[in-house]
């Protein structure tokens, strides 16, 4: 009786190279799972970027059709690129009419600043000049941003990568 118990409690138990097999099995799918997840997570940040920009840039031309100036007007005959955000998100939310034009989530706020999924401040530029062309000029680290988009007002973010021209990421309003 103790015998046939022994055998039956050994036959029910794993061996070692089951054991290795299994965590062998486990490792190769995390591995091909991983990175996977990994560009699920980049396009879903860069498509909330991509939207919040798209947002801003609205809410920045329809302050101009309301007010008829642009929020933080410089009175150049040049555009405008604002690389920080602070004044102008001040101004869409605390303006003479009182008139809501975006509402932002509390955690993309830092010091009055609408910052990107990257935790970077928007850049914003406004067709000061209206020429219908929106010129975006800004400097990160010495890298240089510079680029002419079509409408009257234009937001950008320097994307997960600022070295790299192709993330960036840019939105215009008409």
């Amino acid at each position: 009786m103790t015998g046939e118990r022994c055998r039956n409690e050994y036959m029910r138990a794993f061996t070692f190279l089951e054991l290795m097999a299994v965590m062998l099995i486990i490792s190769i799918l995390a591995a091909a799972i991983f990175p996977a997840a990994r560009r699920l997570r980049q396009n879903a940040l860069r498509a909330r970027a991509s939207s919040e920009a798209a947002c801003l840039a609205q809410a920045i031309s329809a302050y101009r059709l309301s007010l008829g100036v642009w929020p933080c007007q410089t009175q150049n005959a040049v555009d405008t690129t604002w690389t920080t955000n602070a004044h102008i998100m001040r101004a869409l939310c605390d303006n003479p009419r009182k008139e809501v034009f975006m509402e932002t989530p509390a955690c993309s706020q830092a010091g009055g600043e609408f910052l990107d999924p990257w935790g970077r401040s928007y850049l914003a530029a406004m067709d000061e000049n209206a020429d219908g062309v929106v010129a975006l000029q800004a400097s990160l680290s010495g890298l240089m941003f510079c680029t002419n988009v079509r409408g009257s007002a234009a937001v950008a973010s320097w994307g997960p990568d600022p070295s790299d021209p192709r993330m960036r990421i840019i939105a215009s309003a008409p």
